[in-house]
């Protein structure tokens, strides 16, 4: 009778393991989901503001058409930030590698390891942080090269880069004018940190809408004019 308890004893632990097992991967899972939706959801957004802007330049702007045009743009536009989340990521993965390596030895380090560590994390961030935002840049014009020329996913990292390449000058005059648009935005959540946490979080609430309702609709307007233009002249190119 013993060893029947004792046996299901360990069958009972088995399948609560298992359960517990099951019930991880069904929540990792269920996250992964979700992660993929909010993605596709940000391209097919993208890809119908974009077009929602171009026409808004060309004075004709549709909501439904514009929506109409992103659907069909929509599966080259979402390989393509695939394929730029899966560089960036990769970049990431010895800076993983590290952090992991730290909190394994964390208990069995000497300040000396420890500052080796401190010290290689942040080189790392840097390295990472620099090389995003040069990936970025590189590929600044292919959403637009996909959206408005009815490129493909490949074709349209060629165009894009080909855009990029002539208009080296103009594409960095245009980040930095971006890039002083949400430090605007910053400066006026800023006094808003003087009234303690509710404070903070009314202040990220009013630069994520004003972001929102203001910044990225005029930004994108500047990007696909500046495409809309530059683009023109190299239609007479080979491959444009």
């Amino acid at each position: 009778m013993g060893g029947l308890e004792e046996k299901s004893g360990n069958g009972g632990s088995v399948c609560a393991s298992r359960a517990i097992s099951d019930c991880r991967f069904n929540r990792h899972s269920a996250f992964g989901n979700l992660r993929h939706i909010v993605a596709a959801l940000a391209a097919l957004f993208k890809a119908w503001w974009i077009k929602l802007c171009y026409d808004a330049l060309e004075g004709k702007a549709i909501l439904s058409t514009a929506f109409h045009h992103a659907k069909s743009r929509f599966v080259p536009l979402f390989k393509f930030e695939l394929i730029l989340t899966l560089l960036i990521g990769i970049a990431f993965i010895p800076l993983i590698n590290l952090g992991l390596d730290f909190f394994r030895n964390i208990h069995m380090l000497t300040k000396e390891a420890a500052l080796y560590y401190v010290i290689s994390f942040m080189i790392w961030s840097a390295f990472l942080g620099i090389f995003a935002i040069a990936i970025q840049f590189l590929f600044t014009f292919v959403p637009y090269a996909i959206v408005i020329d009815l490129k493909g996913t490949l074709s349209g990292i060629r165009r894009g880069v080909m855009v990029l390449r002539h208009n080296l000058v103009d594409t960095i005059i245009m980040w930095l004018l971006v890039g002083l648009a949400g430090m605007a935005l910053q400066v006026a959540a800023y006094p808003f940190r003087f009234f303690g946490f509710w404070g903070t979080l009314a202040g990220t609430l009013v630069a994520v809408i004003l972001g929102w309702v203001a910044v990225m609709p005029i930004t994108t307007c500047w990007w696909v004019e500046l495409y809309r233009r530059r683009s023109k002249t190299l239609n007479s190119l080979p491959n444009g």
